[in-house]
């Protein structure tokens, strides 16, 4: 049994099959990634999993059913995600947006103790989730910028805080869509340096979206290829890289 057992999921917009009877197995302390052309349903299919959508089919962490779980519970079973567009408070410095990643592990909650962390909250919460907060920065190399406004830093660097907000939500399954996007050749190695090492030495597993090929390729244990809502083939990257009907959804190669 997997981390997380993806089982017949299917999504209907109106007509249009989003996903089709899609199986998968993310197995625990592994880099799983999804790849596919432009709108084979990769961001639809981590939506159903961090509980945007509900689809028909089964979606199982650690056991638990999570179809039909709202999805401010799904934190509780030890998901975390990013998105492709940074969702950060730019006005506000780094640590304050790494905190409010904690929320659902705090008994007062942020609202309740303020947005960024007051006198109100709980000192004993405070204390843990300060230094959870500027453990996950290190983690990521970001001990330097830890009192900067977000808006202060370049994109590549607002893209790890995002991470380490995910990151100090201490999950056991991060979800990742196209972290790398928007970046410069440099940042991509470099967050994916980070990637590697949450997934190595911080025992994360990763489910990612990415349309880097050669980072996709260098940094997973196993791949997943959608096309039109269909999984057409898993297994390790090269396998998929020789995949007849790999080349034909990427490259358009005839299938003999």
């Amino acid at each position: 049994m997997g981390i997380l057992e993806v089982t017949g999921v299917s999504l209907n917009f109106g007509g249009v099959q989003a996903l089709s009877n899609v199986n998968f197995t993310v197995k625990k302390g592994e880099i799983f990634s999804i790849i596919g052309p432009n709108g084979a349903g990769k961001t639809t299919l981590l939506n159903c999993i961090s509980g945007r959508y509900v689809p028909a089919g089964s979606i199982r962490m650690n056991g638990v059913e999570m179809v039909g779980m709202k999805a401010h519970a799904r934190p509780g079973l030890g998901i975390a995600r990013t998105f492709q567009n940074i969702a950060l408070f730019a006005q506000e410095n780094v640590l304050d947006n790494v905190l409010v990643g904690r929320n659902h592990l705090l008994h007062a909650g942020i609202m309740s103790s303020s947005l960024f962390w007051t006198r109100w909250g709980c000192l004993g919460e405070e204390a843990e989730a300060n230094g959870a907060a500027v453990k996950a920065l290190a983690a990521l190399g970001l001990e330097g910028v830890i009192n900067r406004p977000v808006a202060d830093l370049p994109y590549g660097v607002q893209k790890r805080v995002e991470l380490a907000r995910a990151m100090v939500a201490e999950p056991k399954l991060l979800l990742l869509d196209e972290p790398m996007a928007g970046m410069t050749l440099n940042e991509k190695l470099e967050l994916a340096g980070h990637i590697q090492k949450l997934n190595s030495a911080h025992d994360v597993t990763v489910l990612m979206i990415e349309h880097d090929m050669g980072i996709v390729m260098s940094v997973s244990h196993r791949v997943m290829v959608l096309d039109f809502g269909e999984k057409i083939a898993e297994g390790t990257p090269g396998e998929v890289m020789e995949n007849t009907r790999v080349r034909k959804a990427y490259l358009g190669e005839e299938i003999s």
